[in-house]
């Protein structure tokens, strides 16, 4: 899809910019203030700009022109929808240029909509365990501690997202899928980091930091708020661990598949261009004309499937905090270290005198 983009000298010089520069994890996106939130919408936002070039642009010539000018715009912006504006007004440049300055409005709107609509694709987000099964099975399976969990869940009405129940939805939106993959699944994201039982302060990136004691936190919130009997919250964390060991693990990636929509059935969004939008404008509406796919057989064919597994952040935020300890140490012992000089002379001059004291006595 945009493997060989992701290839590039270039491109990997600007993820590792994304990972370690603190002009872009030290900015704020507005309405977010977690490090990681940011973070990672910037990458994902990447990856959304990587495969709108390499299916609608297709051609090389124009991407590091491309890429320049989308460092450019991650820099200037700080809130996403801006940043999405910005993805599509390059698209919307760059094929200017491909198509010849003189292209119409209506020929650059019909190949945006034929690219990306027609012939795109739809993505769904998993975590490993997923990803490795319905590579292997075709299809997703559900835990009997998850049915057990939601089961429990339902008998205090405590409403939780229930991405199983539409474990066959694929959805357009890359960045959402990103997101989706980070943090699956999601049903125990929802279930820790995003409910109306939690309180109104708590901490919301314990799971996708992959932090079981900083989740084990917030589930008791979640019980203490409706509560729960003894052996109902002993169930309650036990399926939780149960899940938890078998879903987590190391491993950084985003892992993604996606379903080619003209492979299947189905109506495509239709989309009529409004005069009174700007070129630009009608273009992002374009991309903006999110849709979800759902397989009713809940097994799919192999034919249809393409699996992505793409870099992750996590391991590079893990890598620079281990940075900031070693910094504390070391400004520690600075700091330390500035009486350093007449602190050893006080010792030499005490340790002499102790001698001194010592041979006196021996020789008396």
């Amino acid at each position: 899809m945009f493997d060989e983009l992701l290839k590039r000298e270039d491109v990997e010089e600007l993820l590792k910019e994304i990972f370690n520069s603190p002009k872009y994890y030290e900015k704020k996106i507005e309405g977010e203030n977690v490090e990681y939130v940011l973070h990672e919408k910037i990458l994902f936002l990447f990856y959304d700009a990587l495969y709108k070039y390499q299916l609608i642009i297709e051609d090389p010539k124009y991407f590091t022109d491309y890429l320049a000018q989308f460092e450019a715009v991650i820099t200037k912006l700080n809130d996403v929808q801006d940043i999405k504006y910005g993805i599509s007004k390059l698209i919307c440049n760059t094929l200017k240029k491909k198509l010849g300055e003189d292209a119409s409005r209506e020929e650059i709107l019909s190949t945006v909509y034929s690219k990306y609509i027609e012939n795109g694709y739809y993505f769904r987000g998993l975590n490993k365990r997923e990803y490795i099964n319905l590579k292997n099975h075709l299809q997703l399976q559900e835990l009997p501690e998850m049915r057990e969990l939601k089961l429990l869940l339902e008998k205090y009405n405590i409403d939780i997202f229930d991405s199983y129940n539409h474990k066959s939805t694929f959805d357009t939106d890359l960045t959402k899928e990103c997101f989706n993959s980070i943090n699956s699944p999601l049903y125990l994201y929802s279930l820790v980091c995003d409910n109306s039982n939690l309180p109104k302060r708590y901490r919301k990136d314990v799971y996708y930091l992959k932090d079981f004691d900083g989740c084990i936190h917030n589930l008791n919130k979640v019980i203490d708020s409706v509560s729960m009997s003894e052996e109902d919250k002993y169930k309650m964390l036990e399926y939780f661990e149960v899940l938890w060991k078998f879903y987590t693990d190391n491993d950084d990636s985003i892992f993604l598949v996606a379903i080619k929509r003209n492979e299947l059935s189905g109506d495509m969004v239709e989309y009529k261009d409004k005069e009174d939008f700007s070129l630009e404008e009608a273009v992002d509406n374009i991309f903006s004309a999110y849709e979800d796919f759902y397989n009713k057989n809940e097994r799919y064919d192999q034919d249809h499937l393409l699996f992505l597994e793409l870099y992750g952040c996590r391991k590079f935020l893990k890598e620079k905090e281990e940075e900031k300890k070693v910094e504390v140490i070391d400004d520690g012992f600075k700091l330390d270290n500035k009486y350093g000089k007449s602190t050893i002379f006080l010792i030499i001059g005490a340790l002499f005198v102790i001698i001194g004291v010592i041979l006196a006595v021996l020789l008396s």
